[in-house]
């Protein structure tokens, strides 16, 4: 059975966890073995499997493999290596906490697995490797500041790295290029090479027309007035980066939630008091009470810390990560936009001018570049609801907001919108980013607002949810359902009678199919203890939620069903049938 194997899974890591509160972030690495004088050609065998690099420790060369953004992930590719001939090979962590915020230009990006031609990069100077499951990024640096490695920008630039571009990188996922990662096929340099920077040609005078000097001078490469570790933090809009903090139950509203947890904690003997619905002192003390004491509870505590159950879904790409990051690190963020030349990216560097330097040429030459480059030629199931042919003056905000939707509508479910939009911008957001998609059909995706949510029972709810999935789930579904989550988190209106009927019917036929389950074997009752211990108090706070935002009980009783919903399908759907 599933479940047990992975609660057998917990209890033989629990011992490894610590009862910290800080969870840090790490990266995963493959440790090959150590070495009296290794050379890249001794490991022929695995170079395809990732990017190797040698660090020197007590005369020694330590060879690894990775950089591996999970465990998971890196214990697929050391399996690999111990058949391969490596069976003392094993993977180690490193965290990310203890690394320093490096400035490096980006060179260009190899596959990983395959060789890299190192004389083509060797000419930019000092080389850096960031390399991950599917990719090395090389790297040039790091540099003292931003001023320095905006001087040498220019001159790689010249070198033949047209597409090179400066950012902030984490030291710890930084490896220096050395004898044993280029295979002593090259001479390193500690500078770039300024000898092969084309010479200029010769200056000719030639007679031309007086032009008119453009009131905002054309865009040249982003150059932040003030830079910190973590990035350049624009003026304006602030950021907001606090978690959603967790509500506190009102005790004096009577609702179905609290009354079915009433009744778990009840049978349990937690709970001695009458089964009235509200959540009272003597609730919350049998609830804290159960969730600390219950075996089950515990071992699926542990199980949410190895990060086992939850696969990883919709992995950001450069593009996603940049638009996410945008309020937050703006430096490298604009410079992956740019960089990437894509309709979307360029229309959220137009926003980012827009909001830091105002209305100009520079945010209308990027709007009006993007949404031609979306539309044209794109074969849309219904006619555009603007001229994407006309060139616009963004004078509004709103304006420049709707246009970004237009181009999210054509782009679909590849780039996804920021949830940071709704909170920058809520009376906009809320007007122009509606669940819809008149263009294509497919619409738009937002990213999970759910991430904010780290309230306890929500994170025991959505590790059952999967570790009861009866198979594999499919990653559009889950990227999808997060969109929905987002939605109604953000962007919630009260229900229809119908839609309210609906929704309470999906919660009543889940807990019938739930319970018919529980009652076919009594390992199955256990685990149905724990998942409504969950369900039943994540229901109750996220009413709370909504009854912040201004709902009525009633409306904040549908509405925190929707959001529930998202958590637990398509995972729990074979007991709502």
């Amino acid at each position: 059975m599933k479940p047990i194997l992975h609660l057998l899974i917990s209890l033989l890591v629990a011992t490894q966890l610590t009862a910290s509160t800080t969870v840090a972030e790490y990266t995963y690495t493959i440790h090959i073995g150590a070495f009296v004088r290794a050379q890249l050609a001794d490991f022929s065998n695995i170079q395809s499997y990732g990017y190797l690099y040698s660090e020197s420790l007590n005369n020694l060369q330590q060879i690894y493999m990775g950089n591996y953004a999970n465990e998971t992930e890196a214990q697929q590719v050391l399996a690999k290596v111990k058949r391969s001939g490596y069976p003392d090979a094993f993977v180690t962590r490193r965290n990310l906490d203890n690394g320093n915020t490096l400035t490096v230009i980006q060179l260009g990006t190899q596959p990983a697995g395959e060789a890299i031609n190192w004389s083509k990069y060797v000419k930019a100077g000092p080389l850096h490797a960031m390399p991950s499951a599917t990719a090395v990024k090389i790297m040039t640096g790091p540099f003292q500041d931003i001023d320095e490695a905006r001087m040498n920008l220019g001159v790689i630039r010249q070198l033949g790295f047209k597409d090179a571009f400066m950012k902030n990188v984490n030291s710890t996922l930084l490896h220096p290029v050395q004898e044993f990662e280029t295979g002593g096929s090259v001479v390193l340099r500690n500078s770039p090479d300024r000898s092969l920077i084309p010479a200029p040609e010769p200056e000719t005078t030639v007679a031309t027309p007086p032009v008119t000097t453009p009131s905002t001078p054309p865009a040249t490469d982003f150059v932040p007035q003030s830079y910190e570790d973590v990035g350049l933090r624009p003026k304006s809009p602030s950021v907001p980066v606090a978690k959603v903090a967790q509500p506190n139950i009102r005790k004096n509203v009577k609702r179905t939630s609290v009354l079915e947890l009433q009744k778990v904690l009840k049978t349990k003997g937690s709970y001695r008091s009458s089964l009235d619905g509200l959540y009272g002192p003597g609730t919350t003390k049998a609830y804290n009470n159960l969730m600390t004491e219950n075996e089950m509870v515990r071992r699926y505590e542990v199980l949410r810390s190895t990060g086992l159950v939850k696969p990883a879904y919709g992995a950001a790409s450069q593009v996603q990560q940049a638009i996410d990051d945008l309020l937050t690190e703006s430096t490298t963020s604009l410079a992956d936009l740019e960089a990437a030349k894509t309709p979307i990216a360029d229309a959220y560097r137009a926003y980012w001018y827009f909001t830091n330097q105002g209305p100009g040429s520079q945010v209308n030459q990027l709007m009006n570049g993007a949404i031609k480059a979306a539309f044209t030629n794109k074969r849309l199931e219904n006619k555009p609801p603007f001229d994407y042919q006309a060139n616009y003056a963004y004078q509004d905000l709103g304006q420049l907001l709707q246009h970004i939707r237009y181009i999210h509508d054509v782009t679909g479910y590849r780039v996804a919108v920021p949830v940071w939009i709704f909170e920058q911008h809520r009376a906009e957001a809320q007007r122009i980013f509606k669940p819809s998609g008149e263009l294509t059909g497919a619409g738009y995706r937002l990213t999970d607002f759910g991430q904010r949510l780290d309230w306890e029972s929500l994170q025991l709810l959505e590790t059952m949810a999967f570790d009861l999935a009866g198979s594999k789930i499919n990653e559009t579904q889950m990227l999808m359902q997060q969109s929905e989550r987002s939605r109604w988190l953000l962007n919630a209106k009260a229900l229809s009678t119908d839609d309210y009927k609906r929704i309470d019917l999906w919660n009543t036929r889940l807990w019938q199919g739930v319970s018919t389950w529980e009652n076919a074997d009594p390992m199955h009752a256990r685990i149905g203890t724990a998942l409504r211990l969950g369900y039943f108090k994540s229901w109750a706070l996220l009413e709370d939620y909504f009854m912040n935002q201004g709902f009525s009980a009633r409306e904040a009783r549908g509405l925190s069903l929707c959001v529930l919903r998202t958590y637990v399908e398509p995972q729990l759907a074979r007991f709502a049938k």
